[in-house]
């Protein structure tokens, strides 16, 4: 039986192997300095120290898709076109 590959270059099919793209690795950058926003006086100076502040205080970083903005001033929530508490969009 005939192996077929996909050539991304001629967008078509073909019997020869196509090289596989490489995939280089990422790091992620060390936090710079920055104050505490629990411990007003505290410099965090890296992830492992904030880490450690969140964990000190028992408290965790929010992902986006867990929070959604509701607002309560309607004069605000008008001006701006966002959601009102308690409003159905």
């Amino acid at each position: 039986m005939t192996r077929y590959y996909w050539n991304r270059d001629k967008r078509d099919w073909t019997t020869e192997p196509q090289p596989r793209p490489e995939h280089g690795i990422y790091l992620t950058p060390d936090l710079k300095p920055f104050k505490s926003p629990l411990e007003g006086h505290k410099v965090i100076d890296g992830r492992a120290a904030l880490r450690e502040e969140l964990a000190r205080n028992s408290c965790r970083i929010v992902d986006p898709t867990e929070w959604k903005a509701e607002y309560t001033n309607p004069h605000f929530a008008k001006r701006r076109g966002l959601p009102l508490y308690g409003e159905k969009r």
